[in-house]
């Protein structure tokens, strides 16, 4: 009697002798949808009692040598992609660069009874530039599909049986030969295929999608020991491009403009558990260049070389937060790396050693984009996102005080930062010393206030020691007559709250409460 596991085993041979071709490709189809009911079914003691003994492990032994068979003989899948990408102009095909917009005769020949003959030029142009379009898109599926099905079912089968694997081993201990799901080779010609997909994804916003793709960077990768020397060339290549991808993101408009924020987060998470699980990969240089390069893509910062002319359009495309959902996968990646790295890294070397930025508009951007989504993310109590050390929190407060009040020079700098000298690190003594002080927009003043609202509630027991400078600088702040209204809804705050600080600010609220009458 012919079983499951000989249909599977079949359609294992027929990709594995030509994994390129289009019986292979239903042959991976016809697997996707058959191997996840086949393991639900071996869970089954009825199903077991007719495989003539053989235990739920040792099937699953099967299928790991079939489905390792399946991925080493897929060397036609590891190919690169060779077709044109329509969404960048950089990377036209052959077919494409022969295209312009002033009107040619490209020289061919029609009927005599056709109506071809009279389309001008440029529209008969326009009508083979479309047509290859669409042939452009059929070669991107057509490469896209089978791939992503692979990694698909490859990331499916893994999950499950490796889940199911540590219940059997609970249920029935066992002193025998551990189940082995993927070898060496399988791991290296998974990372090849996913890295051709890497390459296009930047300019086809399916291929990032896809789920293949996803699965692969989500769950196979996070899960893979990467510990072993002979695995990090696969590590290091898939990290690489996943780099390349999003600095190609941020340098150029054309791939930014059609971006699947989503699906790109999804890479990011991927990483992020990767890192998670495995925090000894931190110091390679590609993760570093990666977590910096999305950085300056939530601050909005332009990538375009000073000095280069671009039009209003494109600026403000550039220089555009991309959606909340992928900011939000970025901050939780930062926090990581700052905590995965140790003590020699901090958030103020992330924010550039400095808590005193070039512009309002650089000090609204680090404020709103990534220092206190950072404070509300560890604050809330969330389990996902790690804690946030003494030292970053400190820098946030530094930082949130200079926007509201900002030092008049670097010495003035460095002086509030130390909280020991009351008399030298007040505003007031640094106003006596200059005459100007440097003017701050009224967004900047609503983005502080409201940052100074998050780390009173957020880290209350972790500002002991900066109760003092925060009560100076609210003092400070009633003479600032462009944030009166914003002052007092601050005061108002403080007194609803009741946080330290009111005690602080009791006797100066009575005074001002008593000047008004």
């Amino acid at each position: 009697m012919v079983t499951v596991l000989d249909c599977i085993s079949l359609c294992v041979m027929v990709v594995a002798y030509a994994a390129d071709s289009l019986r292979a490709q239903q042959m991976l189809t016809i697997l996707e949808a058959v191997l996840p009911c086949y393991l639900q079914q071996i869970r089954l003691p009825s199903y077991r009692r007719l495989q003539e003994g053989k235990t739920e492990r040792e099937i699953i032994s099967q299928l790991a040598i079939a489905i390792k068979t399946l991925v080493n003989n897929c060397e036609g899948l590891a190919k690169n992609y060779n077709g044109p990408n329509p969404s960048s102009p950089e990377h036209k095909g052959s077919s494409q660069k022969n295209y312009s917009r002033a009107p040619y005769s490209p020289g061919f020949d029609f009927e005599e009874d056709s109506h071809s003959k009279y389309l001008s030029d440029r529209s008969r142009t326009k009508m083979y530039h479309e047509r290859d379009m669409e042939d452009s898109e059929v070669l991107r599926n057509d490469f896209r599909r089978p791939r992503d099905v692979l990694l698909s079912l490859v990331a499916d089968f893994v999950t499950t049986c490796t889940a199911r694997l540590v219940e059997l081993n609970k249920k029935y201990p066992q002193d025998g030969k551990v189940v082995e799901l993927l070898d060496l080779r399988s791991h290296s010609r998974l990372a090849d295929v996913a890295h051709t997909l890497l390459k296009v994804s930047p300019y086809d916003p399916d291929t990032m999608s896809g789920k293949g793709l996803q699965r692969y960077i989500t769950q196979l990768l996070p899960s893979t020991e990467w510990s072993n020397e002979a695995l990090r060339p696969a590590l290091i290549l898939i990290l690489r491009r996943i780099d390349k991808t999003f600095n190609k993101i941020y340098k150029k408009p054309g791939i930014r403009r059609h971006t699947d924020w989503e699906a790109a987060g999804g890479l990011l998470r991927g990483v992020y558990e990767t890192l998670s699980r495995h925090p000894y990969i931190v110091h390679m240089q590609n993760l570093k260049q990666l977590v910096s390069t999305c950085q300056s893509l939530i601050l909005g910062e332009n990538s375009s070389p000073v000095g280069e002319s671009q039009s209003s359009a494109t600026n403000a495309l550039m220089s555009q937060v991309p959606p909340p959902h992928f900011c939000s996968m970025v901050v939780r990646l930062i926090a990581l790396q700052i905590l995965a790295v140790g003590e020699s890294y901090t958030l103020e070397q992330v924010c550039g050693g400095v808590s005193v930025f070039p512009s309002h508009e650089k000090t609204e951007s680090m404020l709103m984009n990534l220092l206190l989504p950072l404070c509300l993310r560890v604050g809330s109590g969330r389990k996902d996102v790690h804690c946030m050390r003494q030292t970053d929190i400190s820098f946030t407060l530094t930082v949130v005080l200079h926007a509201m009040c900002p030092p008049t020079s670097k010495s003035a700098a460095l002086t509030i930062k130390s909280s020991s000298d009351t008399r030298t690190g007040s505003f007031t003594f640094l106003a006596r010393e200059a005459k100007t002080s440097p003017t701050v927009s009224r967004s900047v003043y609503q983005v502080a206030f409201l940052g100074l609202k998050i780390l009173l509630v957020c880290f209350e027991n972790d500002l002991v020691k900066d109760w003092p400078r925060i009560a100076r600088t609210i003092r400070d702040m009633s003479k600032v007559h462009e944030a009166r209204l914003l002052y007092w809804n601050f005061i108002d705050f403080v007194v609803s709250q009741r946080s330290p600080v009111f005690v602080l600010l009791l006797p100066f609220i009575n005074q001002k409460v008593f000047l008004s009458y």
